[in-house]
């Protein structure tokens, strides 16, 4: 929700905005384990985060597309077949 504000925001189009929603969905939570282990290390939940996070981050980035697709049309203007010909 944060890249699709900045997007808007800074006037990126609709390409430029998924691109940056993916980009920082999909590095953070690498980091976040990162930080995790190291500040608890020993303890298994963390673990177990670790495992389970790819688990459910390939969904969210599932859900993020359809609902970048299904924003797309009302968020940014869509340009006609006849207006990208020229």
């Amino acid at each position: 929700m944060i890249a699709l504000l900045s997007g808007k925001l800074f006037k990126l189009g609709y390409a430029d905005t998924v691109t940056m929603s993916f980009t920082t969905t999909a590095r953070n939570s690498e980091a976040i384990i990162g930080v995790a282990v190291a500040a608890f290390p020993g303890h298994p939940l963390v673990y177990l985060a670790i495992i389970i996070g790819p688990i459910v981050e390939l969904p969210m980035l599932l859900l993020l597309s359809r609902l970048l697709l299904g924003l797309r049309g009302r968020l940014w203007r869509v340009a006609s077949p006849a207006e990208s010909a020229n």
